[in-house]
């Protein structure tokens, strides 16, 4: 029996849709397993403190902006408003952020209302910086 040494090489077409619908299938797959971290949709450009601490759960949040508007889990409201909220939700944990050019009587002032309420525990939100 006689062998060609020089293979002849023949053309043909390349189906790659099988290639594709792995591809997507991978992408939907990843895409639906991963996890994304929101953060706040403000823009705050927070204080720096070395003795900050990171708290775990989630808590209830007032924003102050730079221009002064206040924010209660990321929905704009007015001083007043604000106070009926917390009145609602005086026994849960509250955090105020601030922005670092915030006149600090805005902040001052919503202390007073979470005192004034009765808010057992109130934190400030601060940038951890290492010493």
């Amino acid at each position: 029996m006689k062998f060609r040494r020089t293979p002849k090489i023949q053309k043909g077409h390349l189906d790659i849709t099988p290639l594709i619908d792995v591809v997507f299938l991978l992408l939907i797959f990843f895409m639906l397993s991963s996890s994304f971290i929101l953060q706040s949709g403000i823009k705050v450009d927070l204080p720096n403190a070395v003795s900050s601490e990171v708290l775990e759960s989630q808590n209830n949040i007032v924003t102050i902006s730079e221009n002064k508007n206040l924010y209660f889990n990321d929905k704009l409201v007015s001083i007043e408003e604000l106070e009926k909220i917390l009145i609602k939700i005086s026994e849960k944990p509250l955090i105020i952020q601030a922005d670092t050019n915030v006149v600090f009587e805005m902040v001052v002032n919503v202390w007073d209302i979470c005192r004034k309420i009765g808010v057992e525990q109130l934190n400030i939100s601060a940038n951890q910086t290492k010493s």
